[in-house]
């Protein structure tokens, strides 16, 4: 037999499952409208800071600024803001000119922005300097460069190093690295140019460098082909470019065509963007690569992405598939000037809602607190920190161009972390191990480029990841290096580098070019498409990531387009035809790792960075598998499939498990199958927009893929919640309405009426939450920071309400009195509890109206509860006149026989009827006797027993008496003697 039907609640009545179309849908349709008007109007649903970007927004090496900061206060913002407040920004384009940086500057002191992130040119970021030194407002520059901006200006910071140190460094590696004894000097007469110039010479000259030739030039009349002929009249050495991108270009191209082949060096502005433009342009004019241009092109950069850290590669990486072009180094520093900015908003603890002049004030004291490693910020470009002038402490890289791309010179000075923690500093000083430029300590440091070629994957074991690699490695290098000690991470057998293929040397640089078989493990298991990745990779043994970093030679490897390097490996068929399989992606990469330092000397930290060289390549199969990884394919799968499983779940297969749960004698599974009908469609339907949305990532723009991600994780949240945990309340409240109907106790029956409204009012308050979360970036705590605020409130004002709640959930604990019970509260009267309610009893009292005593009064009075004892005893005398001694004992033994007799009268404890004593000529006669615990019963035997005893006397003509109660109390059972 299966469970016995309960009657159901009325599934078509709307008071359980409802209409979705009239009800739950318009809280739906309420809420997602709500959101959208709030996400397009975010700054008026919220609190919010606001943050100045300044520069040359307009152009388009200036996009990049603006997009860096953009792209990590998006991150803050979807991951709840600053304590639930957005960070928004106001643009300001300067155009790189100082009169329109001072005019922003100016409108920037009269509004509620924060801070500023800018300017660009150092003469924009001076003029509008005295600015914000004047009004108070902090500013923090990703590019100026001269001294100046940040001397004497409390208020301005900067992310990147002065030009100090770029000419000392620049200074240095001419030196120690070209071993040049004599160099020219160019420059414009602007305050970035001329201060890096005149900086340069003075250090060149400490170096004992021979300047042969110096001019500075008038920006608005270069007249560079005079200075290209008096060049060519001498032997002008290692040429030193001071000057922004565009006139550098124009210059660099007039002395390569002149065929001037000197070792060209600049600053940070021949890494730009206007500097490429500026000379792809002028290339275009020429008969001319651009890689004629650039050979022997060094730069003094504040960052090269071959080098960089692993944050800087996941940047770049999520920088592109977010704009669609490349970042440079401008982009990396202005992304941690936006991360300086809100560590500082966090360590300060203003919010939006301080005074601005005084918020302005405790953010720029927090920045000027970040003045050692320990208080760092730690970064993309390396830990931001600042010194008393608040300039940034960071290295300088040197790269060097191939073809269009800026590479890592193949020697580089990295940072010492803490050289006062180094044994022997001073000999690997000695040593030229570590040098000293400024008041930094760097390591020298060789740059490797690695490349490799993969020739044939083949004898591949899908099951158990194995699979044998032929290819082709190489490294390219200056100086000396040990390839003997280069070990692979993944082969099952080592490899060893013993005979080279092809060794080449020019001067002191060295090629070695190695062909090299080897089976290897494969570490990763396949995905949801069956694609499977390899890796090859590899480090060395002995040299940590200070001495030596493995570059990726992607030159070499002729990767400037990724798609056509898959296409030519594809094309030499790689991959053996009879797997049927292709090569869909790739990635080189340098890896880091951390290996214990065991105490070395020659290491300051306990772990040590070692480099790893990494090349990896996803193979899948043809057909229907490169198919399924196409966009439109994708996307076209995607509404097929959403559309077939949300129809085969709300049709055939709705039916199908009605037919089953209508075999069932259970009525839940019919009512939870009607609740569930609707609400699992619609998941189903969110889920495909889900991976339809995920599949136009990129086809479309950032912000309407933010708002449907948004709007899909709402919808989600709102349909279980809305859908079926509120709309469930009341079925729920009916089944446990019928299981409190066969328990003892009247707890659950007290509390079952709640139960739909504590089930909707927490789902209400789940959706608010998750709502508050997405669209207004409020996260849960501060949510729930408010609902305890609001709580607290709400428990003051009803504090007495509350508390006899809590002393109805006592009365049920401790188990005092059910309804239908007889009791005497704090000596009063006794009744019969009628009612137990949240708030008061309900008590019928024998003799006396109904009263209601509130329920926190009787778990402090003394409670005597009748019906909880195993018997009721009656106790009371007679007191007779005028009857013999023989009278009364035979009046004695006919009352022992009236209870002996009587079936409610208890027989297995003791009765007393006896003659206790004399009152005057009174004879006193004790009657004691039990009965049940139940009142009514005791009270209906009481009766009965005093009927029987006066008709005992009435027949014995006995009439003088005198009754006399003494009491009737509840006693425990004992045995029977």
């Amino acid at each position: 037999m299966g469970e016995k039907r309960l009657p159901s609640p009325n599934v078509k009545s709307g008071l359980i499952f409802g209409s979705i179309r009239e009800k739950v849908m318009k809280k739906i349709i309420s809420l997602f409208v709500i959101g959208l008007v709030c996400f397009s109007t975010n700054s008026f649903c919220q609190e919010s800071f606001t943050i100045g970007v300044a520069g040359p927004l307009s152009q388009k090496y200036g996009q990049s600024i603006i997009n860096a900061v953009q792209l990590y206060f998006d991150q803050v913002n979807e991951n709840g803001g600053i304590d639930g407040q957005k960070l928004m920004i106001e643009r300001f384009d300067d155009q790189n000119d100082a009169d329109i940086a001072k005019q922003h500057a100016e409108k920037i002191a009269q509004s509620d922005v924060l801070s500023v992130i800018g300017h660009w040119y150092s003469s924009a970021s001076l003029a509008a300097g005295q600015v914000y030194l004047e009004n108070q407002i902090p500013a923090i520059s990703p590019g100026s460069t001269n001294i100046n901006v940040t001397k004497n200006n409390e208020w301005y910071f900067r992310t990147i190093y002065n030009d100090t140190l770029t000419a000392a460094f620049s200074a240095k590696y001419v030196h120690d690295v070209f071993k040049a004894k004599k160099v020219s000097v160019v420059s414009d007469n602007q305050a970035f140019g001329k201060f890096l110039s005149d900086t340069f010479i003075k250090d060149a000259q400490q170096q004992g460098l021979n300047v042969v030739y110096q001019h500075t030039f008038d920006i608005n009349n270069p007249q560079f082909d005079r200075i290209v002929q008096q060049m060519q009249q001498i032997d002008p050495g290692v040429i030193f470019l001071g000057m922004q991108g565009k006139e550098a270009a124009e210059l660099l191209f007039k002395l390569r065509s002149a065929e001037i082949k000197n070792n060209i060096v600049g600053g940070s502005s021949l890494s730009g963007q206007s500097f490429m433009g500026q000379l792809t342009e002028l290339t275009e004019k020429s008969n001319k690569r651009v890689n004629f241009f650039l050979q022997n092109t060094y730069v003094a950069a504040p960052l090269i992405y071959d080098t960089a850290n692993y944050g800087a590669q996941i940047f770049k990486e999520k920088y592109f598939k977010t704009y669609k072009t490349e970042s440079d180094w401008g982009a990396a520093y202005s992304y941690d000037a936006a991360k300086v900015i809100v560590a500082a908003i966090r360590r300060s603890g203003i919010n939006a809602s301080t005074d601005i002049k005084e918020a302005r004030l405790r953010l720029r004291d927090t920045l000027s607190e970040m003045h050692s490693q320990v208080k760092a910020v730690k970064g993309i470009t390396g830990l931001n920190y600042f010194n008393a002038d608040g300039d940034a402490v960071k290295p300088v890289s040197m790269g060097i161009y191939k073809g269009a791309h800026l590479v890592s010179a193949m020697i580089q000075y990295q940072p010492v972390p803490n050289p006062s923690e180094l044994y022997n500093i001073e000999e690997q000083i000695k040593k030229n191990q570590i040098v000293q430029v400024g008041d930094l300590y760097l390591y020298k440091t060789k740059v490797v480029n690695t490349g490799i070629m993969l020739h044939k994957v083949s004898n591949i074991d899908f099951k158990e990841g194995l699979y044998d690699l032929d290819f082709s490695l190489w490294f390219r290098y200056r100086g000396d290096f040990d390839v003997k000690e280069i070990e692979f991470q993944n082969s099952l057998s080592p490899i060893e580098l013993d005979s080279p293929l092809k060794v080449e040397r020019d001067g002191d640089t060295q090629y070695q070019l190695f062909k090299l078989k080897g089976r290897f493990k494969l570490e990763t298991k396949p995905d949801l498409l069956g694609r499977y990745t390899y890796e090859l990779s590899f480090k060395h043994k002995i040299l940590a990531r200070h001495k030596i970093i493995l570059v990726p030679d992607e030159v070499g490897m002729g990767i400037d387009s990724v798609s056509e390097f898959i296409n030519q490996l594809n094309e030499r068929k790689v991959i053996a035809a009879r797997y049927d399989r292709i090569i869909d992606q790739i990635a080189v990469y340098e890896k880091i790792t951390f290996e214990p330092g065991l105490g070395a000397l020659e290491h300051s930290a306990a772990n040590v960075n070692y480099s790893n060289f990494s090349f990896s390549f996803r193979i899948t199969k043809t057909g229907i598998g490169l198919m399924l990884d196409n966009k439109i394919y994708m996307l076209i799968a995607a509404v097929i499939l959403t559309l077939f499983v949300s129809y085969l779940v709300g049709g055939p297969g709705y039916r199908l498990m009605y037919r089953f749960v209508k075999k069932t004698e259970t009525r839940f599974d019919d009512d939870l199958l009607e609740l569930m009908h609707y609400p699992v469609q619609i998941i189903i339907i969110l889920i495909g927009f889900y991976f339809i949305n995920e599949t136009l990532e990129g086809l479309i723009s950032k912000t309407m893929y933010d708002i449907f991600d948004k709007m899909i994780e709402l919808g989600i949240v709102v349909t279980i919640f809305m859908g079926i945990v509120y709309r469930s309340s009341s079925m729920v409240k009916f089944y446990f309405e019928q299981m409190a109907e066969n328990t003892e106790s009247q707890l659950d029956d007290l509390f079952v009426p709640y139960i739909s409204k504590i089930i909707k009012t927490i789902s209400v308050i789940l959706v608010l939450m998750k709502f508050a979360e997405i669209i207004f970036g409020l996260s849960a705590t501060a949510f729930l920071g408010v609902l305890g605020g609001l709580s607290l409130a709400f428990g003051l004002l009803f504090k007495d309400i509350i508390a006899e709640v809590a002393a109805c959930l006592m009365i049920f604990l401790d188990d005092l009195y059910h309804e239908g019970d007889t009791v005497r509260v704090g000596g009063g009267a006794k009744g019969v509890v009628e009612k137990i309610g949240l708030r008061t009893t309900r008590i019928r009292l024998f003799k006396g109206p109904i009263v209601k005593i509130a329920n926190t009064k009787i778990v402090q009075e003394h409670v005597e509860n009748y019906s909880r004892s195993e018997l009721l005893m009656c106790n009371y005398k007679l007191k007779i006149n005028g009857i013999s001694s023989l009278e009364l004992s035979s009046l004695v033994q006919s009352i022992r026989d009236i209870l002996e007799q009587d079936e409610n009268v208890r027989k297995d404890f003791g009765r007393l009827v006896n003659f206790q004593s004399l009152e005057g000529n009174k004879r006193v006669i004790a009657i004691v006797f039990r009965t049940e615990p139940d009142w009514e019963v005791n009270q209906y035997t009481l009766e009965r027993v005093n009927y029987r005893i006066l008709n005992l006397l009435e027949a014995n003509n006995i009439s003088k008496l005198d009754y006399q109660f003494v009491y009737m109390q509840a006693l425990e059972a004992k045995a029977a003697n």
